[in-house]
């Protein structure tokens, strides 16, 4: 399958190498960065904030980097590239300076997915070279995208709040009309799960795959939620 650009379609205005760059690494420690997704990180780390001042040397258009997340070995960068997931993504820096608690901080907006090929060091940070991963739908795969995409629809409105980062999510989507792959992407991002988790949905590249891992993990949410409530268990979804 090829490339895709998975922002294409939602107005986002966002874009980044079509090929192969070598770019400023962020190690993330507490979950992954999906595509079209904001996130606000922190930048306590030396080799963070130098990635940031890289990017801050770069016209606007340009201030990207490559956002991955950090495997359990990772300890303060001690070990190294070696110890990163090698599915990111390519983030452009949104805005960046200091919290109101005055530490360094910056929103993220992630792009597209990258396929982490080389890392290595210099000034001061890590950089790291990556190729774009996602996938375009198989032929013919349209139609049970879209059925996939209404389901999830159906089952995030279904969901507690608390379980969602994004209070009006749901609305969100709605109003985005994304198609499967980014709006698998968003509410992954929005759910309150564990990291590693998140990083396999992450790391499947086939949105369709990736949105019936997701289905099957909203589901699993919903069976624990009714559980707790004593409802009965919702049936069974179907792969189609």
């Amino acid at each position: 399958m090829q490339p895709a650009h998975p922002s294409h379609g939602l107005g986002l205005g966002l874009d980044g190498p079509a090929t192969s760059a070598e770019l400023p690494l962020l190690v993330l420690t507490d979950a992954p960065l999906f595509p079209c997704a904001l996130r606000p990180v922190d930048l306590t780390q030396p080799e963070s904030q130098a990635a940031l001042a890289a990017c801050a040397g770069t016209p606007e258009q340009d201030r990207l980097l490559i956002a991955v997340l950090a495997q359990p070995a990772w300890v303060d960068g001690v070990l190294g590239g070696g110890a990163v997931h090698r599915i990111g993504c390519l983030a452009k820096v949104l805005s960046s300076g200091p919290w109101l608690e005055g530490e360094l901080g910056a929103v993220l907006c992630g792009v597209r997915r990258v396929r982490l090929r080389e890392v290595g060091w210099g000034d001061g940070m890590w950089r790291g070279t990556g190729e774009p991963a996602d996938e375009l739908l198989p032929p013919g795969g349209a139609a049970r995208a879209e059925r996939l995409r209404q389901r999830l629809l159906a089952l995030v409105a279904e969901l507690p709040r608390c379980l969602l980062r994004h209070q009006r999510l749901l609305e969100a989507l709605r109003r985005l009309d994304a198609p499967l792959g980014a709006t698998a992407d968003l509410i992954a991002d929005s759910l309150r799960l564990p990291a590693a988790i998140k990083q396999s949905l992450l790391a499947e590249l086939c949105p369709l795959r990736r949105a019936q891992l997701l289905l099957e993990r909203l589901r699993d949410e919903l069976l624990v939620v009714r559980g707790a409530l004593g409802r009965s268990a919702m049936p069974r979804l179907s792969a189609n």
